[in-house]
């Protein structure tokens, strides 16, 4: 892979190997917004006018689809936790601005360590009601998109349509790509032409908070909820054990979607009904 490609993808090139950089811009930021979330000191911060860079060196290089998958996953919860920001995924500052920056190269930190970021997009105490897509929810890739197109229609104003060539560039430039798979780049593009679509529906303004819902129908909808995510989480094991090529079973789908063995059953057996397995 060419240097400048590695740049483009926001790769600190020098410390490429063991170690991969992930720096963020956060518009309107202090730079002390990560205290907030409990996370790891940054490894790196630059405080503008407009907002703050903000950095972290991490374990490893994504390399690998799983690997690609898990750091998408902390890139995702990162525009989750730090929406009111519009988070813009960055290459590394021009090295003349370190004298600037508070910089700390000599810790790396593992993704692991991130487990504090938010996982998913709560509107306050209604999101159970509300959902793009079937499941959305699950998608965090889709969540971030959808924040970035509030964050840009409440910053531009309601009516105003985003530019969907942006929304797009946004994306490429904030995930994980490998360059080799059409699959990922269509996946992504699919992403952001249905939350372009649903905003352009609704004539780019952002939906109200619903009504207080009872007791049982928070319960029934929570239900529902826990009930998708499950559903979702052995969909997604499966799909991972058939890219690592190994034996679809009962106990690995468990392990991999972190629910019980009776639920993965449950769930597998409705893959083979549908013929998918």
């Amino acid at each position: 892979m060419a240097t400048d490609s590695l740049r483009a993808q926001g790769l600190c090139v020098e410390k490429l190997y063991p170690n991969t950089w992930l720096f963020f811009y956060l518009y309107g930021a202090i730079g002390v917004e990560w205290q907030d979330e409990g996370l790891p000191p940054p490894c790196y911060l630059l405080h503008s006018n407009a907002g703050a860079t903000i950095g972290w060196q991490i374990k490893g290089f994504p390399g690998t689809i799983k690997a690609r998958e898990y750091f998408n996953d902390i890139i995702a919860r990162v525009v989750i936790t730090f929406a009111d920001y519009r988070p813009q995924r960055v290459q590394r500052p021009d090295k003349s601005l370190d004298a600037d920056a508070h910089v700390n190269a000599t810790v790396a930190y593992d993704l692991k360590q991130f487990g504090n970021l938010k996982s998913l997009y709560w509107r306050g105490q209604k999101a159970e009601k509300f959902a793009l897509v079937k499941a959305g929810e699950q998608d965090k890739i889709f969540w971030a998109i959808k924040l970035y197109v509030e964050a840009r229609i409440k910053q531009q104003g309601e009516g105003t349509p985003v530019i969907y060539q942006e929304l797009e560039a946004w994306a490429f430039e904030t995930f994980w790509i490998d360059e080799r798979r059409a699959k990922d780049k269509s996946t992504l593009r699919a992403k952001c032409r249905s939350v372009w679509n649903w905003y352009d529906a609704r004539g780019w303004t952002i939906p109200k908070k619903e009504s207080q819902m009872t007791r049982s129908e928070r319960a029934r909808a929570n239900a529902k909820l826990k009930a998708i995510r499950a559903e979702n989480a052995v969909r997604s094991a499966v799909q991972s054990l058939k890219f690592l090529n190994e034996r679809i079973s009962i106990r690995k789908v468990a392990e991999y979607a972190q629910v019980s063995k009776s639920t993965a059953e449950k769930y597998l057996r409705k893959l083979r009904e549908e013929g998918l397995i």
